[in-house]
């Protein structure tokens, strides 16, 4: 099963961009960059900052400094196994 929701989407891109591509921090728009179209025709980049703030709310990511943001170790750690498990 898939990511279908903004929140569950954007983690998931957050996640990608660290484990897959091993960047260590990235933008809202970094993240916003793996919408899907549907999404990226609704979802504006407030929508997107306030679901990024809902993320570090709940742990899953970071925020390290103006616009740069990165997963959180646990969410890391999970989403490694998760990956790794096929």
């Amino acid at each position: 099963m898939g990511a279908s929701t903004l929140i569950e989407i954007l983690e998931a891109s957050a996640a990608y961009m660290t484990l897959v591509l091993g960047k260590e921090h990235y933008s809202v728009a970094q993240i916003s960059e793996n919408l899907p179209a549907h999404l990226k025709d609704i979802a504006t980049k407030d929508d997107c900052v306030t679901t990024i703030k809902r993320l570090i709310k709940r742990e899953y990511l970071n925020q390290t400094g103006d616009d740069r943001y990165t997963i959180s170790i646990l969410c890391q750690a999970a989403r490694e196994k998760q990956y790794l498990a096929g």
